[in-house]
């Protein structure tokens, strides 16, 4: 399959040895500090990445994706995330600072042109140029909590740390909206100069500083008060502003190619640092400035005690396209980014020169007739070729020839040898101008698809094939008659193609499917669908190993597929943006151009291969997961499937994916001549959750159960579960019907976990109600050793099932029916009646009839005794009396005594 054996950077011709990776930009756009690492961070509009700068040694030390038209970025200090504005894709993409990593995108306004971070919220402010209102994200959660709507056009912000206020340049209005960052609402506006397009706060003096590019002047507001304080003139269309924490100094950015000083103390202009072209975009950090030079491809460093410019640091070179000589044995690069041709030498991969310097060639085709090189241009630029054009190359002398008029839109060719025509697509007329290699002159135009936008010439045939990107179809045209024969239907956005002369097929790059079609050029029939990486956009063909090697331009590698099988072989890491590739015959090398690092990848071509497959089972759709196969190589897919190549041998593999939550064994796999297949199964990882009981007689049953763990059972006093990370319920039950426990839950989360269980006896009431005690009275019952008090007339108790013995307490006075006492429990609730008696003889404390004072049988006991005694005594003393007199007394009668008569006497 290969390796690439060295890189050659196209900035300085310096070669290599292996993938290196100098991670470059175009255009640069916006700058921001990164105050925990000392790095730089580089938005590159032109490129769609952000460079990354070492702010000790000026050295680029790695690249970040963004999207499309990275226009400005800012560093959230309490994250430690980037935010990068993509003008063209109206998103912001959310970058971690430490990684690298892409962790999101946030849809925001259109046109989003300025960012600024509010430390005292948390809050990303992004500043939509074409809607005219600012969106604020919040940095902890990602997520847009409002919109806010501003002045015409904002194209700056920048936060007072003192007021908490967001100051937002509107350009096309001409003012600053102010917004109080704590209740994100407008609370002023303030007019400033022509077309404000820039914005810094010095903290310092609490100054905000706007630039205005069409009255070159900067406005000076104070953030106490938001009057405008004063107008400094600087250079010649400021456009970015920046202040320097270690000097108080503010610097104004002038497109003019120079830095205006301004002194915060006294707001006056003390100097002006010459720096690159179009300079539009600045950051401060540490004791440095860096200005990002949009013409010049570069950033310049400011050393903010000298003020002088100590490094610049290249961000350019973008090559789009390539093509071979095989008369000189030279591989000719177009570059996108105004550096015209570039001639390198495929035996020593060293420069030879460079054509057509300012244009912006997008691809090349070689006629091995008279030895030319055709350049076509996408569209228009400044300066020369104009649009339409192709410009004719001598490959001999590396001269331009000459200029064809072609058509709009000019964006690929390809050489028919057959008839020595050149074909080439124009994507905004729809056609494709052919041109007689001969007389370089036009001999024909062809309607084809939408936006035709990559050519190839089958020699089996004689066919050409066009890949319209913008209707998805493949237009065969025959080379005889130059019409059109038939219509494929491919995958979306067709963006390169390659003949394959072995076999007689065709394979079309689809650049928004990630995949290839295979076509058989005899019937003009799909015979196949090839999974590519992400973004695929160039294709080369090697005759020596019929291989077809795809760049793919979002994952930085090369898709390698065998032409023998149709089967993809595996994957190369190349450099950054991989946009364009050939085959070097002499010497059996494939190129690859990179756009984003400015390199070019020599890949040299490796054993024999054979498809390997993995298959996974168990992991959730759309989980990313990879395969390490023993001498370093990785691969992964978000598939179920993922599938490389291995020469003849043994190896070994483990397997892993970015959610921790799943795992899967290793093992091995041997490659004998054959392809392989290789099925893992993925497992949720679980940790142990161990339960400890308490309060159960031993050998007692107990469960814990739950709907997402099932039911176990134990005799002794734990249970051991096993369970993947997540939030769990549960309860506990126990067969002792006596003793009972409350369930709860508890949380999984990548370790081990410990809970206790208590169970407690099972009671019920038992209820002691009294009679007879005045209301208020405390009493007391004593139940199993524990007493309990109460001036109400019930006193309750909770109980176990079983025999309780109870003591009614002694109240003064009174006696209780049943003092003492036994109250059996068994499975519900218990009442105990209770009477209490007073033993008292006081009116006031008994409610029984009395007499004399007394119990009425006592009071009239005492009444019939006094009344025998007073009878007694006037017996006594009458008898007395006779005596005194001296009649003796009669003796009783003894006769029986009748009933006298009515009436008798």
């Amino acid at each position: 399959m290969g390796s690439v054996l060295d890189t050659l950077v196209l900035l300085n011709d310096t070669l290599v040895p292996g993938n290196f990776q100098p991670a470059t930009g175009g255009d640069p756009d916006g700058v921001a500090y990164d105050s925990s690492t000392g790095d730089f961070y580089v938005a590159n509009f032109g490129t769609n990445n952000v460079t990354v700068v070492n702010g000790s040694t000026d050295a680029i030390v790695q690249w970040l994706w963004a999207g499309s038209g990275s226009d400005a970025i800012a560093y959230d200090s309490a994250t430690g995330n980037l935010y990068v504005a993509n003008s063209f894709s109206d998103n912001v993409t959310v970058l971690d600072g430490a990684t690298g990593a892409t962790l999101g995108s946030v849809p925001v306004g259109t046109y989003p042109d300025a960012l600024a971070y509010d430390a005292a919220n948390g809050y990303v402010y992004v500043a939509n140029a074409f809607t005219n209102n600012v969106t604020v994200i919040n940095g902890q959660t990602e997520a847009i909590e409002g919109t806010v709507p501003v002045g015409s056009e904002p194209s700056a912000a920048a936060y007072d740390a003192a007021n908490g206020y967001l100051y937002v340049a509107d350009l096309a209005s001409n003012n600053v909206t102010v917004i109080d960052g704590a209740t994100d609402a407008v609370v002023g506006s303030v007019s400033v100069g022509s077309y404000p397009l820039g914005a810094s706060y010095d903290a310092s003096n609490g100054y905000i500083y706007v630039v205005n590019a069409d009255s070159d002047n900067t406005t000076v507001i104070d953030g106490t008060t938001d009057a405008v304080v004063g107008s400094i003139p600087v250079g010649s269309g400021p456009d970015a502003v920046v202040w320097d924490g270690s000097n108080g100094f503010v610097y104004v950015v002038n497109t003019g190619a120079n830095v205006s000083v301004i002194d915060g103390a006294t707001d006056a202009v003390v100097g002006s640092i010459p720096v690159g072209q179009t300079s539009d975009a600045a950051a401060w950090g540490g004791s440095s400035v860096l200005v990002a030079n949009g013409v010049s491809d570069n950033v310049s460093v400011i050393n903010g005690t000298t003020n002088k410019v100590t490094a610049s640091v290249s961000v350019g070179a973008f090559p789009l396209g390539e093509a071979y000589d095989d008369r000189n044995g030279y591989l000719y690069v177009a570059n996108g980014d105004g550096q015209g041709v570039t001639a390198v030498n495929g035996a020593s991969d060293a420069l030879v020169g460079t054509m057509l310097p300012g244009a912006y060639p997008t691809q090349l085709a070689f006629d091995p007739a008279n030895g030319y090189l055709y350049a076509v241009y996408a569209g228009a630029y400044s300066g020369t070729p104009p649009v339409g054009l192709v410009t004719v190359i001598d490959g001999a002398t590396n001269t331009v020839v000459g200029t064809i008029t072609a058509g709009p839109g000019t964006d690929a060719v390809a050489y028919d040898s057959a008839n020595g025509y050149v074909y080439v697509a124009c994507a905004v007329s729809g056609n494709v101008t052919v041109i007689d290699g001969a007389t370089d002159s036009v001999v024909g135009s062809i309607s084809v698809g939408a936006e035709p936008d990559a050519v190839a010439y089958d020699a089996e045939n004689g066919g050409i094939y066009v890949a319209n990107s913008g209707s998805a179809t493949l237009s065969v045209i025959n080379g005889t008659t130059d019409t059109v024969v038939g219509t494929v239907r491919v995958g979306s956005f067709p963006d390169a193609e390659v003949y394959d002369n072995a076999n007689g097929y065709v394979y079309v790059a689809n650049f928004n499917s990630d995949n290839v079609s295979v076509i058989n050029g005899s019937s003009n029939a799909i015979v196949g669908w090839l999974t590519t990486g992400s973004g695929p956009d160039a294709m080369a063909y090697d005759s020596g190993n019929g291989e077809v090697y795809v760049t793919n331009l979002f994952s930085h590698n090369v898709t390698v597929i065998s032409a023998v099988s149709d089967t993809v072989l595996g994957s190369i890491s190349v450099g950054s943006g991989p946009g364009g590739a050939a085959y070097d015959a002499s010497n059996g090398e494939v190129i690859v151009s990179n756009q984003l690092a400015g390199t070019l990848s020599i890949v040299e071509p490796g054993p024999v291969s054979y498809p390997v497959t993995f298959t996974e089972a168990g992991l959730p759709s759309g989980t990313e997961w990879s395969v390490d196969v023993s001498g370093g190589a990785s691969f992964r897919s978000a598939t179920n499937t993922l599938s490389f190549s291995e020469p003849n041998g043994g190896y070994l593999y483990s397997v892993t994916t970015l959610d921790t939550d799943y795992a899967a064994a290793g093992g091995s796999f041997t490659v004998q001549v054959d392809q392989v297949s290789v099925s893992v199964t993925f497992h949720l990882v679980t940790y142990s959750a161990e339960f400890t009981e308490t309060g159960l007689p031993t050998g007692t049953v107990w469960w814990v159960n739950g709907t997402a763990i099932g039911s176990t059972s134990s005799t002794s006093s734990s249970i051991s579960l096993t369970l993947p990370n997540a939030t769990y319920s549960y309860s506990v039950a126990t067969a002792n019907k006596e003793y009972r426990s409350a369930g709860g839950s508890f949380v999984i989360d990548g370790s081990a976990l410990s809970e206790s269980v208590g169970f407690v006896p099972v009671t019920y009431p038992v209820a002691f109600s009294e009679v007879g005690l005045p209301s208020g009275t405390n009493w007391s019952v004593g139940i199993d050793g524990t007493t309990v008090f109460s001036t109400s007339t019930v006193i309750s108790a909770q109980e176990t099932n079983g025999s309780h013995s109870y003591t009614i307490g002694k109240v003064p006075g009174y006696e209780v029916n049943s003092s003492t006492g036994v109250v059996t429990v068994s499975g519900a609730p218990v009442s105990i009646s209770l009477e209490f008696v007073s033993t008292s003889r006081g009116p006031s404390h008994s409610s029984a009839p009395s007499f004399l004072g007394l119990p009425s049988s006592e009071g009239y006991a005492v009444l019939a005794g006094a009344i025998a005694a007073v009878v007694l005594i006037g017996t006594v003393f009458g008898l007395r009396m006779r005596a005194r007199r001296g009649a003796p007394p009669e003796p009783p009668s003894t006769a029986p005594q009748s009933t006298p008569p009515p009436g008798g006497s």
